[in-house]
């Protein structure tokens, strides 16, 4: 997959998705395999979102971390809190996505 010498790791969708099944086939424990396989779809539909240029990095962030309220923006909210991240459907598109 990756040189430990480049800059930018260069990823093969087809890799991750080889990746998935092992990990599907090993001897996880099954809520383990869901999650790392959700990460790792969540993963390839971002990383082909930007790709293909669908998504600005902004919106990606919003998408990731979640908008910021009218308190975050005055800086009266909670700090240091992480927006829950929902996996993504393979095939969802922007327009479905919060």
């Amino acid at each position: 997959m990756a040189e430990p010498n480049d800059a930018i790791p260069k990823i093969n969708p087809s890799e991750v998705e080889t990746l998935i099944n092992k990990i599907e086939q090993s001897n996880l424990d099954e809520q383990d395999k869901r999650m790392i396989t959700r990460l790792l779809r969540t993963f390839l539909y971002l990383v082909g979102m930007l790709q293909e240029k669908k998504v600005t990095l902004l919106k990606l962030k919003e998408m990731v971390f979640g908008k910021k309220s009218e308190k975050m923006k005055r800086g009266e909210g909670e700090k240091g809190g992480i927006a829950q991240i929902r996996p993504l459907k393979r095939k969802q598109s922007l327009h479905t996505l919060p």
